[in-house]
């Protein structure tokens, strides 16, 4: 698991001292590739969970700076569902005409969500080009996502464990590496030996970074131990996912 971040600053430093570079690296490169480094080893743990509440205007809101993943949205204290239609979110669905054993299906025998005491709102999203887009026109929401973990100066920070430091170092080496063998300059040995310590550090930092602690490990054990599956958690944020369940006998 993931607690603690170092600035990639840090990991630049190592760069310099492990790898013997006499000159100047531009920065820029390095920090992009630090950030592409992040991405490939991809683990859900080594990004922030982040609260924020996002206005929306004319069915439309910015997504937030350093939005990566969403989780959920909140909006009148409901979780706001994903819009089914193909053209727009809609407010309102309909039961197409049908029949399961010989009783027709319409509303009355098979209600949908918000005809029932206000379950569901009714209302929906869709991520669009950077936008939120809603099906109601203005309002705010709250919403519940992954970001990405910034220092004070906007640089990406690095998940402070020693699979994710060597591994983001490789990666950006493997990259220099991999210039200079395309201008002829250094021997494909080298090259290809610098890719293969960056997937074995890649694989070891995803490992290490998903490796879940001993209350985490209870959580992922209350809900997988189950004789009666949760269908509701998603309208309660999926806080009552990790209760045990008790058998009154």
């Amino acid at each position: 698991m993931v607690y603690k971040y170092i600035s990639v600053k840090n990991v630049i430093e190592s760069v310099y001292r492990d790898y013997d570079h006499s000159e100047e690296l531009d920065i820029w490169d390095v920090v992009e590739w630090a950030g592409e480094a992040l991405e490939f080893i991809g683990a859900g743990s080594q990004y922030i969970e982040t609260l924020k509440d996002v206005c929306v205007s004319g069915h439309k809101a910015c997504l937030p700076v350093d939005f990566h993943l969403l989780q959920q949205i909140s909006y009148n204290g409901l979780p706001l569902t994903y819009a089914s239609g193909t053209m727009e979110p809609a407010t309102t669905n309909t039961i197409e005409d049908n029949s399961i054993k010989g009783t027709e299906v319409d509303n009355d025998n098979f209600p949908l969500l918000q005809d029932q005491k206000n379950l569901h709102v009714g209302h929906s999203y869709y991520i669009n080009d950077d936008y939120l887009v809603t099906s109601f026109e203005s309002g705010c929401v709250t919403m519940a996502y992954k970001a990405i973990a910034i220092d004070k100066d906007g640089f990406p920070k690095i998940p402070d464990l020693i699979a994710y430091r060597k591994a983001v170092s490789t990666y950006i080496q493997c990259m220099l590496d991999n210039r200079e063998w395309r201008k002829g300059r250094l021997p494909s040995s080298v090259y290809q030996e610098s890719k293969r310590e960056w997937n074995r550090l890649c694989g070891q930092a995803r490992g290490q970074a998903l490796m879940p602690n001993i209350d985490k490990m209870e959580s992922i054990k209350n809900q997988w131990v189950k004789l009666r599956p949760n269908m509701s958690s998603h309208r309660r944020f999926f806080n009552d996912l990790n209760t045990p369940e008790r058998k009154n006998i």
